[in-house]
């Protein structure tokens, strides 16, 4: 069982830093990013952007922002426990405190869940594996 990362201050006047997770076009993605140029989410600090997908049109949102993007190859790991631990690496050496599903075309597993108890969200309109994609 995975550690859990470290859970968000309940000091209201900190920063919240977020993992966008990405699969594809990237609009939720923008949307997000718009918000925050335009000064919507104070008090969050978008920490990177992770894709299954390599080089997905979403990284340039990402990359116009500054924010740092990641990828990982789920066929490159013998199981999904293995990616979602690697996964988890990366987020962890981005300082993620919580996890914006935005467009995320993979179903997140218990690995992911255990160690962001409470603090992953899904903006993507689709519920996996019965409705993917727009």
């Amino acid at each position: 069982m995975p550690t859990p990362l470290p859970t968000p201050s309940a000091d209201r006047s900190s920063i919240l830093n977020v993992a966008v997770f990405v699969s594809g076009r990237g609009s939720n993605l923008e949307a997000l990013l718009k918000a925050k140029a335009d000064g919507r989410l104070p008090a969050v600090r978008f920490a990177a952007v992770f894709s299954d997908v390599d080089a997905p049109p979403a990284f340039a949102h990402a990359e116009r922002h500054r924010v740092p993007v990641f990828h990982l190859a789920p066929g490159s790991f013998p199981a999904k426990s293995d990616y979602e631990r690697a996964a988890l690496k990366l987020l962890e050496a981005a300082g993620a405190e919580f996890i914006v599903l935005a467009g995320y075309m993979r179903i997140v597993g218990p690995v992911l869940l255990e160690a962001f108890p409470q603090r992953i969200i899904n903006i993507h309109p689709a519920l996996l594996p019965s409705f993917p994609g727009l």
